[in-house]
Order: structure tokens, then sequence, then C-alpha cells
């Protein structure tokens, strides 16, 4: 049995701990010193050659800096490793240079596919198990069908565009530039970009610093950015967060009618999304942080389902322990008659902004999906029930409910998460919702450098484990990948399985409205000038007024019922639309 060791230097305190993993290593002690050695920094350094696997330091780590994985399988030379003890990638990279098309990249974060990308971009040249940075003995170690793409790619013959994932960055680099200094250096090569240009209201942020834009701002920002470029690859890391699922589909549209003429490779977590926009698929699977596997290039649908499915065909490789089936997720009405919170017609205003609220009674077990798109007030509206902000007209009765709220930007301070998470109402389920997120790991990490999931997953914990009656969650699955996102509706139903919980959701994927949601309560209006809420209404009549409200048609996959967009004047949307069932069942 093969296996892998990871080391995080971040968490390694090194002498500190007077290298507590080496004097408790059972081969270091029986002799095999070069099983745990100190490498020219101070770090421990593992063999996993010599390792045998044994578990012993990572459970004595007092950071718990320490991995071990027995593969069940051993696995072929990796494409690209960060170093001894430390993530690596395996597989092919299978790319072609005439076919063109849409890519989608699928799985966990932390797997690999950003390093992907960024090969295949040629921000980072693959080492190959051994230290190679010469680009003909890279393209040596290469598949053939690849050879002719990295070629060109080495000798400057292909054109890039990359949106990166980690847009926040750009508030670093330009703080102090507007938004026009750095537009006026990207010209526009397409009818495509001059579209998102005007859809996307760029024009309105042209005299804004990068410091003070919106994450939804940034983001359509550096998607025209990427899109206007003329290039001959289009490379589009999680494009989707902080947009609403009407830009989403525009996107979508547009990315669709790039794949025609050229190539592009999109990583992105909204599988309706994903499976509008994508002609092709290639699936992700490992550990995170510690090790990713590349999959054969698949027909979009049979990757999705494939990956759903948790077996990936070709590979002969069961990736997950269960399948997923969306009707099994699915939140139903319970009925109750216990009122929690009665609020009356609301109403809002602001100087540029006008918001109204039908009146509505919230019930004990509801879940309550809010969705429209962005700027209508959803925001606002969940604060006003988590007393954050108060009508200017009409009331919000709820007394003597507790309230556990999660607004939609998480603050951050230089604080550790344990810190952070110190005092939760109900530590055993604080425990179990850390394991089950999969976030124990960081309790000695910083606040303030966790990446945008792991700052989600943590904000989650921490409300989940407060001890209400009634959560609010405003954009829960933003930087979440499919499975953490999953794995959040099913811990959703168990919350309100053994507690009677009720919840308020914000969200924009279309799918987890379908798995989280029991009743809806749709928002239209004109973004950034008003919104209106229509009242909680019966999840099928809520989600069809939205459907219809923002222009698309939606059904089932026949295999997981997944929610799948329609193509635009496609018979069965033209049929759906004819019937007025937009949401389609």
């Amino acid at each position: 049995m093969s296996r892998i060791a990871i080391i995080d230097r971040k968490k390694c305190i090194k002498e500190k701990c007077g290298y507590v993993c080496i004097k408790v290593c059972p081969e270091v002690r029986m002799g095999v010193l070069d099983c745990i050695k100190v490498d020219k920094e101070g770090y421990p350094v593992i063999d996993e050659i010599l390792c045998t696997g044994c578990g012993i330091c990572p459970k004595r780590c007092p950071t718990n800096a320490i991995t071990i994985i027995n593969l069940p399988q051993e696995l072929n030379s990796y494409i690209h490793s960060y170093g001894i003890n430390s993530f690596r990638l395996y597989g092919k990279v299978l790319v072609n240079t005439d076919r063109k098309g849409v890519f989608a990249l699928i799985g966990k974060n932390g797997i690999g596919k950003t390093t992907f990308v960024k090969i295949l971009a040629n921000v980072l040249k693959p080492n190959f198990n051994k230290s190679i940075d010469n680009s003909s003995e890279i393209i040596k170690n290469l598949p053939i069908e690849s050879r002719k793409y990295f070629n060109d790619l080495y000798e400057n013959k292909l054109k890039f565009s990359y949106k990166p994932q980690n847009i926040e960055r750009l508030k670093e680099l330009y703080k102090d530039k507007k938004v026009e200094e750095l537009l006026k250096t990207t010209k526009m090569d397409s009818n495509i970009a001059q579209t998102i240009y005007e859809e996307f209201g760029i024009e309105k942020f042209l005299d804004r610093k990068f410091s003070m834009l919106s994450g939804g701002e940034l983001q359509k920002i550096a998607i025209f950015a990427c899109l206007a470029k003329n290039a001959d690859v289009y490379i589009l890391d999680e494009p989707c967060t902080y947009l609403d699922i009407k830009e989403r589909l525009k996107l979508a549209i547009y990315i669709k009618e790039i794949g025609t003429e050229k190539k592009v490779y999109l990583v992105e977590h909204d599988l309706a999304i994903l499976d509008y926009s994508s002609d092709y698929c290639i699936v992700f699977y490992g550990e995170e942080q510690a090790y990713g596997i590349i999959s054969s290039i698949k027909n979009i649908s049979n990757g999705i389902n494939e990956f759903l499915n948790g077996f990936l065909k070709n590979e002969n490789m069961r990736i997950r322990n269960y399948g997923i089936d969306f009707k099994q997720y699915e939140q139903k009405d319970l009925n109750t008659n216990q009122v929690l919170i009665k609020f009356s017609n609301l109403s809002k205003n602001y100087e540029n902004f006008k918001f109204e609220a039908n009146e509505g009674i919230i019930k004990a077990n509801d879940c309550i999906g809010i969705i429209g798109k962005n700027a209508l007030g959803k925001s606002l509206f969940v604060a006003m029930l988590a007393k954050q902000i108060q009508p200017d007209k009409g009331s919000i009765e709820a007394h003597d409910v507790s309230i556990a709220y999660k607004p939609q930007y998480i603050k951050t301070e230089p604080i550790k998460v344990n810190e952070y998470l110190a005092n939760a109402d109900d530590k055993h389920a604080l425990n179990t919702l850390s394991k089950e997120l999969n976030i124990d790991n960081l309790y000695d990490s910083y606040l303030d450098e966790l990446s945008g999931g792991e700052l989600q997953k943590v904000a989650i914990a921490k409300t989940l484990s407060t001890d209400a009656q009634l959560f609010i969650l405003d954009e829960p699955s933003a930087f979440l990948d499919i499975e953490s996102r999953l794995q959040f509706s099913t811990i959703i139903n168990k919350i309100k399985q053994l507690k009677s919980s009720t919840f308020v959701i914000v969200e924009h994927d279309i799918a987890m409205i379908e798995l989280l949601t029991s009743k809806i309560m749709p928002f239209t209006g004109e973004s950034s000038r008003f919104g209106i809420s229509h009242g909680i209404l019966p999840k099928k009549e809520g989600i069809n007024l939205f459907l219809k409200d923002i222009g698309i048609t939606i059904r089932r996959d026949k295999d997981n019922y997944r929610p799948k967009i329609n193509k635009p004047n496609s018979v069965l949307d033209k049929e759906q639309r004819e019937t007025n069932n937009y949401y389609g069942g």
C-alpha cells in the first residue's frame, strides 16, 4: 500500500514542540532515522516510502499539522507537486489544441482544479515528480495528444485570458485606482464584451476606486476584463460567486457562445450553470489539501451524473460511498401551526432605493428560501428579521424568539478560529458540525487568513451551534464546493429533525434552493432602485413566479432529479412557457 504524508508548514511550529513527530515515530525509535528528519529550514520531513502509516504522529502533533493518507491503490507519478510532504496532482493533462468548447471542471475545493488551470495558462509549470523547468522536457512527459497544445503554449502561440478565483486580490493590487483607469488598458475585441459591459452595468462603477467595490461589482469587472480580450483560451475560475441567478444565466449564455469558436475552461460549483454552459466535463477527486486526481474528459451530462452518483465509469473508480439523488435531499413542508414571527406590510426607504414586503407568517419547522436578483432588498429584509435594521413602516412580532443570524459578508479579524468559536452555545453541536464541515483542522488558523470557503464553513458552524429557534442564513453556499453544499443540505435536515428549528435562507444557486427550501419568498423589482417581496408562497408557486420574472424555465434530470435550465426557445422551453409551468418537475 502506498501513502501520502502531508505537513502543513503554516501550522508546524518546528523546534518549539521539540519535534514530537520524530520522538513518537516507531520507525525512528527502531533506528530508521530517515523516516522523519529535519530539513535545512528546520521543518520535519516524512519519507513516504519508509513511513508505515501507523498514524501516531498525526495524533500527537500539537498543532494538527500532519496528515497521513494510506491509499487503496498505487498512483502513477504526479503531474505537479508543491514540494516535499505537500499537495500533489495526479492523472493526465488531456488537452487538444483543435478541440473547441466549454470544459467544466468539477470537484471539491482543494483538490487541484486551480492548479490544473494554472498549468494550462502557463502560470505554473508542472514538475512531474522531478525538478523540471525546461519546456521541452515538460512536453516529453505529457500525453501525445497534449503535446501540440503545450508546445504552442510555451512558444507563445496561444493567447490566454484568465479570471482568477481570488478576485479580492484585485482590491489589494489596485485599491487606490479607479475602475476606469484599469479598463482603459482592456481593449474590447468582441460583441460579447460589449454586451457584458452594457448588461452588467459596468459604466456604473467606472469612477469608483477598487477599494470601494462590492463583491458583485468586483466579479463583474473581472469577468468583463477576461472576456473582453481576444484570446484562444479563456479560463474562468468560480465566476458565479456574488452574482444572482439571472446574472449567472446571462454569463452562462455568453460562455457557451464563446465556446463555439474558442476553448473555455470553467471552474464553478453551481451545477445548473455548469450543465447549461458546458460541453465537456473533467472530474477532480481525491482528498482536500493532500492530493487530487484528474479524470478523463466526459460529456457534460454524463460527467455531472457520474460525479453525483459517486462512480466514474471510465476510471472504474468510486469517489464517494453514496450517490446523490435530489429527491432524497428535498425539504418537505411540515405544515405546523406554531407561529414564530408575524410581520405586517413593511417598507424601508433610502435616498435611491425603496423596499416593500407584503405581510407574512413564519411558522415553526418552516424552511423558507428567499430568492431574487441582486440589490432588491433580500439582505435588508433578513437583517430586519434579525433585528439588525428597523423598518420605516410596519412591524415585526417575534416575542421571545431566539434568532441566530449569518450575514452575507462575514467580518474577519486576526483571531484564531477556536477563539471565534469559543462562545458557541451548544458545544456538542459545534463538535459535530466541525467534523461534518471538515473545519476541525482549522482551529489553530487565523480567521483573516482563511479561504472564502473555509470562512463560510466556520461562520455556518458558529451560527448553527447557537441555541436558537430561528436560523437566518444569507447566501450560505457562497464559496462552498458542490459536495459541501450538499453536505450543508444534509445538516439542515438533521437540525430540523432533532431540534424542530426554522430556517430563512437567502440563496442564488437554483439547485440549493431546490434542496434547502419548503417555502419560497420571491423578490422582484428593479435592482438598486426598488424591491418588492410577494410574501411567503408554496415552493412550486414561489419558484415558478421567480423563474417567470427572470425569464427561464427548468426541467429535471431523469436520473437524479437535479434541476436543469432549458435552452431558450427549445421545444421544452416553449411548452413550459405556454402552460405557465416554468418550474417543471
